[in-house]
C-alpha cells in the first residue's frame, strides 16, 4: 500500500507541474515567471550562495553583527512559534479532517484502509510543500544568526516545518477526542483564557517583583542583552516560550552543535507528536468528505466565474450597522462589503484583537510610568501599525479585486460608476483605518507611561508623543483610501491579472504577478503622496516661523497633506468610476 501511496502523490506532483508549465504560453503568466524566477535568483539563491545581502545580515559575529540583536531575532521567533502553538488549540472548533482532493475521499476513505495509514499518507503528500517551503525558507535567511554551515539549516527548516504540521494535526485530532468527550469549543476556550488571564498576572507580579528587570529600560547594549535574556528566558514568560524557543534554535542556534542539539530536541518533539497523533483514533471521515465537497464546489464556482457562490452554506453574519430602506445606494455597497470582511477575518479574530489591546492596557496601567515594560510593549504595537498600511490594503480584498467577477450584477444596478468604486473601497479603509487607529492610540498610551526612559530629548518627557500620534491619526486615512484606489485601478485597467477566490492557482509565476503588482503600488503611492508631503512639510515651516509650537505646526502640516490627498482621490473616483461604466464584461477575462 506505501508504493501505491508513493506511486499516487508523486504523479499527483508530476501532473500538476506539467499544469503549470501549460500556462506560460499566456503572455501574462510568462511575464510573472520571468519576474518571480528573476527574484528568486536575484535575492535568494545568489545571496544564499555567497553568503552575502540581507539574509547574512543576521549571521553572528562573523560578519560584525552585535549579539544582542541574535538575542532579539530569537526572541521574536520563539514569541511567534509559542502564538502558533497555543492559537492552534485556541481557534479553531471544526472537527479534524484531512485535506484530501474529493477524488482521494472517493478512492480511499471507503477503501479497506486503517485511519492511521490515511494520516500517514496526508503526512507523506506533505512533504513535497514542506520540503520547498525549507528551500525558499533556507534561501531567504541563509546561514541564520551564528555560524553553522547553510547545508544544515535546510534540514533544520525542513524539520521545524514538519513538527509544525504534525502539531495542528495533532491539535485537531485533540480537540475532536475533546469534543466527543462533551468538553466544547467554548468550554475548551473558556479554560485556555483562564489560563492565559493568570499567566499575565503572574508575569507582571513577577517582573515587577524582580530588581533591575521592570525599573529602567537598558541604555547599554550588553546590559540589553542580559534584561531581554532574563525576560524570555525565565519567569512565566520564559515557561510559556519554551515551544517556541526549542523550535527557535534548529534554525537560530550559533553554531554547529547547537544546531544539532536544537534539531535532535525538534525530532524528539516530532516523534513525540507522531506517537500521540497515532494514538488518537478519531473520526474524520464526514468532516473530510464535507471539506472535499467544499472545495470541489469553491472551485467550480470560481471558474464559472461566480466567486460569490464559493461558499454558500456559510452561517449568516451579523452587520456592521442596519440597512435603512432610503438613502444613498452607495451605503449598500459598503454594508454587504463590512459584512464580507466579517466573513474573511471574523468576529473571532476581532474579539482576540481586543482581548490583546486590553491586556496591554492593564499591563500598562499596573506597570506605572517609566517601566521598561512599557516601553517595550509601545515598540512592538507601533511596529505594527506601518506594516498595515503597506500590507494591509493587499490583505483586505473586499472591494472591486473580489467583486469584479460579478461586475454584470453590480452594473445592473442603479448606481453611477464613481458610486460603485465608492461603495467597494469603503469597507476595507474603514476596517484599516479603525484597526490602525487603535494601534497608534496604544502606541502613544505606552510611550507616554515609558516617559523618560527612551531618551533625553525634551519631547519625549512632554506631551509631544501624543501630537505624533494625532498627527499620524489624521493623515492615515487618507494614505489607505488613496493606496486602496490604486489597487483598484489595477484591477479595472488590467482584470486579467486578478487573482479572484481561492481557485487561483499558485506557482512561481502569481509570485512574479505579485511582486509586480506590489512595486508598481509602492511607486504610484509615493508618487501621489509626493505634492502633498512637500505642501505638508512647507506648512510645518510655515507655523514654526508664526510662532506655533511644533505639535501645533505638526497636526496643521498632517492636515493639509491629508486634505491634498483627499483631494486627489475625488477626480480617482470619477475617473476609475468612467472606466467601470466602459468595463465589457464579456469580453474581459476576470478569471
Amino acid at each position: 500500500m506505501s508504493r501505491a501511496f508513493a506511486f499516487l502523490v508523486w504523479h499527483s506532483w508530476v501532473n500538476r507541474l506539467r499544469q503549470q508549465l501549460a500556462r506560460l504560453r499566456r503572455p501574462r503568466y510568462l511575464l510573472g515567471a520571468v519576474i518571480g524566477l528573476a527574484y528568486v535568483w536575484f535575492f535568494m539563491v545568489r545571496n544564499g550562495f555567497r553568503g552575502a545581502g540581507p539574509s547574512s545580515a543576521f549571521a553572528g559575529a562573523g560578519n560584525g553583527v552585535p549579539e544582542e540583536v541574535g538575542v532579539l531575532v530569537e526572541a521574536g521567533a520563539a514569541l511567534v512559534l509559542s502564538a502558533l502553538v497555543y492559537l492552534t488549540w485556541l481557534l479553531p472548533s471544526r472537527r479534524a479532517f484531512l485535506e484530501m482532493t474529493e477524488g482521494e475521499v472517493a478512492f480511499l476513505v471507503p477503501a479497506p484502509i486503517h485511519r492511521r495509514r490515511l494520516v500517514q499518507f496526508r503526512l507523506f503528500r506533505s512533504q513535497f510543500g514542506l520540503l520547498f517551503t525549507a528551500l525558499i525558507m533556507g534561501l531567504v535567511f541563509g546561514r541564520g544568526i551564528g555560524s553553522a554551515p547553510a547545508a544544515l539549516r535546510l534540514p533544520a527548516w525542513w524539520l521545524l516545518m514538519t513538527v509544525l504540521e504534525l502539531h495542528r494535526l495533532t491539535a485537531a485530532f485533540g480537540r475532536t477526542w475533546l469534543m466527543d468527550r462533551g468538553v466544547g469549543p467554548w468550554r475548551r476556550r473558556r479554560w485556555l483564557l483562564l489560563l492565559l488571564t493568570a499567566w499575565v498576572v503572574a508575569e507582571v507580579i513577577w517582573v515587577r517583583g524582580e530588581p533591575g528587570l521592570g525599573d529602567a529600560l537598558p541604555r547599554d547594549p550588553a546590559a540589553w542583552k542580559v534584561w531581554l535574556g532574563r525576560l524570555v528566558g525565565s519567569g512565566p514568560l520564559g515557561w510559556a516560550l519554551w515551544p517556541g524557543r526549542t523550535m527557535a534554535q534548529a534554525f537560530l542556534a550559533p553554531d554547529t552543535i547547537g544546531l544539532l542539539a536544537g534539531m535532535g530536541a525538534l525530532l524528539a518533539v516530532g516523534v513525540g507528536l507522531y506517537v500521540v497523533l497515532m494514538r488518537l483514533d478519531v473520526p474524520f471521515e464526514e468532516a473530510t468528505l464535507e471539506f472535499a465537497q467544499r472545495r470541489s464546489d469553491a472551485l467550480a464556482a470560481v471558474r464559472t466565474g461566480n466567486w460569490h457562490l464559493a461558499n454558500p452554506k456559510g452561517k449568516a453574519r451579523r452587520p456592521a450597522f442596519r440597512l435603512r430602506s432610503v438613502g444613498a445606494p452607495w451605503v449598500a455597497l459598503w454594508w454587504k462589503n463590512l459584512i464580507a470582511v466579517k466573513a474573511v477575518f471574523g468576529s473571532r479574530l476581532w474579539k482576540i484583537l481586543l482581548a490583546v489591546f486590553l491586556v496591554q492596557a492593564v499591563i500598562l496601567v499596573v506597570s506605572g510610568p517609566g517601566k521598561a515594560l512599557a516601553a517595550v510593549l509601545g515598540v512592538l504595537t507601533g511596529m505594527l501599525a506601518p506594516m498595515l498600511v503597506l500590507m494591509g490594503p493587499h490583505l483586505l480584498r473586499t472591494d472591486l479585486r473580489q467583486d469584479l467577477v460579478i461586475a454584470d450584477v453590480l452594473k445592473a444596478y442603479p448606481l453611477r460608476g464613481w458610486q460603485v468604486v465608492l461603495g467597494e473601497v469603503l469597507a476595507p479603509w474603514s476596517v484599516l483605518t479603525v484597526v490602525q487607529w487603535a494601534l497608534v492610540g496604544l502606541f502613544a498610551l505606552a510611550m507616554s507611561v515609558a516617559g523618560p526612559e527612551l531618551g533625553e530629548k525634551a519631547p519625549l518627557r512632554a506631551g509631544g508623543i501624543w501630537a505624533v500620534a494625532a498627527s499620524v491619526a489624521l493623515i492615515l486615512p487618507a494614505v489607505n483610501l488613496v493606496s486602496l484606489l490604486l489597487l483598484n485601478a489595477a484591477a479595472l485597467l488590467f482584470p486579467a491579472w486578478l487573482r479572484s477566490g481561492p481557485g487561483a492557482g499558485p506557482g512561481i509565476e502569481s509570485m512574479g504577478q505579485g511582486i509586480l503588482l506590489m512595486f508598481a503600488h509602492l511607486f504610484s503611492l509615493a508618487l501621489a503622496m509626493l505634492l502633498p508631503a512637500g505642501l505638508g512639510l512647507g506648512a510645518f515651516f510655515l507655523a514654526q516661523v508664526a510662532g506655533a509650537g511644533w505639535p501645533l505646526a505638526l497636526c496643521g502640516a498632517a492636515a493639509v497633506a491629508s486634505g491634498l490627498l483627499l483631494a486627489e482621490a475625488v477626480p480617482a473616483f470619477h475617473v476609475l468610476g468612467r472606466r467601470f461604466d466602459c468595463l465589457d464584461v464579456v469580453d474581459e477575462r476576470l478569471t
